[in-house]
C-alpha cells in the first residue's frame, strides 16, 4: 500500500496544518473547518479548506472572509448577498467559483494578497466516477487539492476535499510502475476534524454497477454508497 498526500501538509498538535509559511503560528495554519449541524455550506466549507491546504489564505484570512465586516462595495459582499439562502439549500460548482472569484477580490492584509493566491485559477468539472478520479489524482500528483460533489441521490449531495489518495504498485521494485488508485482520501467538512491524521473521509474508486457505485465514510460516521458527479480544480495561471 502507498499513501500520497499534498506536499504542503504537516501534523501538529492541533491538527492537521498548512506548511508553507512557518512564520505563522500554528492555529493559523490549522487546515480543518467544520460545518454546521444546520446549514449547506460544505461547499463554502469545502473551498475555504482548499485554500487554506494549498496556504493560499491563512486560517485567520478565512476567519476574516466570513466573519469580518463587509464593505457592502464589494464584490465579494454583493456575492454573499445573493447566495445567503443557497448555503442553507447548497451551493453549485459555478457558484463556488463565483465566490472564489470574489475572494480574490478581497483586500484583506495577510496572505490572501500573495503572488500564490493571486495566481490560483479555479475550474468546474463536469466529469464523474473514473473520469473525475483520473483528474483529482493528476491534480494532487501535481500538488493541488481538489473538491468532489458527492451524490446520494438527485436531491442529496455533499462537498469534500481531496488531499491525498492510497493505491498499490504491482510492482514494488519497478518505480516506473505507476501506483493504482484504490480510494481517495477527503477532508469532510461535515464530519469530526482530524487530530492524528491528515483525512477524516474515505471514497473507494473501486465500483460496482449501481447508481450509486462507490463505498464512502467519514469520522463517526457509517458506510453509504453514493455516486462522484463532479466537481472543481485549481491551477496557477
Amino acid at each position: 500500500m502507498e499513501i500520497t498526500l499534498l506536499p504542503n501538509l504537516d501534523f501538529s498538535h492541533e491538527g492537521l496544518i498548512s506548511f508553507h509559511d512557518r512564520r505563522l503560528a500554528v492555529t493559523n495554519r490549522v487546515v480543518s473547518l467544520r460545518q454546521g449541524d444546520l446549514d449547506g455550506a460544505c461547499g463554502a466549507y469545502a473551498l475555504m479548506i482548499s485554500l487554506i491546504a494549498y496556504g493560499a489564505i491563512s486560517r485567520s484570512d478565512a476567519i476574516e472572509v466570513w466573519q469580518g465586516k463587509l464593505d457592502l462595495r464589494t464584490k465579494f459582499a454583493k456575492v454573499i448577498s445573493n447566495h445567503l439562502a443557497l448555503l442553507r439549500e447548497g451551493t453549485e460548482a459555478s457558484e463556488l467559483v463565483e465566490m472564489f472569484n470574489a475572494i480574490k477580490s478581497q483586500k484583506i492584509k495577510g496572505l490572501a494578497t500573495n503572488s500564490r493566491f493571486q495566481n490560483l485559477e479555479i475550474k468546474p468539472v463536469v466529469d464523474r466516477g473514473q473520469l473525475l478520479f483520473k483528474q483529482v489524482k493528476k491534480a494532487i500528483d501535481a500538488g493541488f487539492p481538489a473538491i468532489i460533489c458527492l451524490e446520494w441521490g438527485k436531491t442529496s449531495a455533499h462537498w469534500v476535499v481531496a488531499v491525498g489518495y492510497q493505491g498499490f504498485r504491482k510492482s514494488h521494485e519497478d518505480k516506473s510502475v505507476e501506483s493504482k488508485m484504490e480510494s481517495i482520501l477527503v477532508l469532510d467538512p461535515g464530519g469530526e476534524m482530524p487530530n492524528v491524521g491528515a483525512w477524516n473521509g474515505v471514497l473507494q474508486t473501486r465500483g460496482h454497477q449501481s447508481s450509486l457505485p462507490f463505498q464512502y465514510w467519514s469520522t463517526g460516521q457509517g458506510i453509504t454508497d453514493c455516486d462522484a458527479d463532479g466537481g472543481l480544480l485549481f491551477e496557477e495561471s
